[in-house]
């Protein structure tokens, strides 16, 4: 008879899918959020690949019904994310409102794919496959801070932070919680309120770099909680900048702010470009005066 033998290896545990994290890949998108949409799996399968070697957080789907379902989903709202769409898909956007259609995105155009208008939208960045790694890399992170300087080399260096305390007092949940990740996304530190007697008791309480205020909220609304601050305010040699936080943005809603003591508007809906414009204008005002001029 012949002999036997046992040999016992012992080997450390799989990463899900048999996608080991790449400890060298860049640490801006280690953790973070994406999600894939794309009609097929070969159209999904390199891309999410990719994404799980930085150790990224990806979910991948195949239609706009499942990406909003997956977007409504708890863990959305604890952590920014980007959306990763398929050129042939990128029409599909619109449907994946409110948060989808706000969220920082990158379309994947495939060899042979229709004509410049299906891939021209001003709030996306496009890649090409085959898909490079700095490519992709480097097309989220535009799509994440319009500030990062894409012709540098990888250097792991942190971006730059604005390093602002923003108070946001908006009534709708989804909206809330999308600004504060952008916020926190550009460095800020952001604080939410749902309500204008809330952002009013916060205002007063501590002490805020910038107030992003909703005008129409139930109860107290956004002009009459900027009102109650700034009565709060006189005598105390303080001056909290508020910024009505609108889809209206006529010169007539301009100036109704202006008399109630805003310093200007920012409309929604809010895209990450915007919003890093707007912080910018604001802090070199700022820095050269104490009242703002309205944008």
């Amino acid at each position: 008879m012949g002999s036997t033998f046992r040999l016992v290896v012992t080997l450390p545990e799989a990463e899900p899918d048999g996608i080991r994290p790449d400890p060298a890949g860049p640490p801006e998108l280690r953790g973070l959020r994406m999600l894939v949409l794309a009609p097929d799996d070969l159209g999904r399968a390199s891309v999410v690949e990719q994404l799980r070697s930085w150790g990224s957080l990806v979910e991948a789907v195949s239609s706009p019904t499942e990406a909003r379902i997956r977007l409504f989903d708890e863990s959305w709202e604890d952590r920014p994310g980007v959306l990763i769409v398929d050129d042939a898909m990128s029409a599909e956007v619109g449907r994946l409102a409110p948060l989808g259609e706000r969220l920082p995105r990158v379309l994947v155009r495939r060899p042979g794919a229709g004509g410049p208008a299906r891939t021209e939208q001003p709030d996306s960045l496009t890649v090409s496959e085959p898909i490079r790694r700095s490519a992709l890399r480097e097309a989220i992170l535009r799509a994440l801070r319009p500030e990062a300087i894409v012709s540098a080399p990888p250097s792991r260096s942190p971006l730059p932070s604005f390093g602002l305390r923003v108070l946001v007092a908006e009534d709708f949940e989804t909206n809330r919680e999308l600004v504060c990740q952008m916020l926190r996304l550009l460095g800020c530190r952001a604080e939410a309120v749902p309500d204008g007697r809330l952002a009013v008791e916060a205002a007063v309480r501590d002490r805020f770099d910038l107030v992003l205020m909703d005008l129409e909220m139930p109860g107290l609304d956004g002009l009459q909680a900027t009102a109650e601050i700034r009565f709060a305010e006189r005598g105390k040699g303080r001056y909290t900048p508020i910024f009505a936080f609108t889809a209206h943005a006529l010169e007539e809603d301009h100036r109704r702010c202006r008399d109630l003591g805003m310093d200007g508007i920012l409309t929604k809906p809010i895209r990450m470009a915007n919003l890093h414009a707007f912080l910018s204008e604001f802090l070199s005002s700022r820095s050269g005066r104490n009242a703002l001029t309205p944008v």
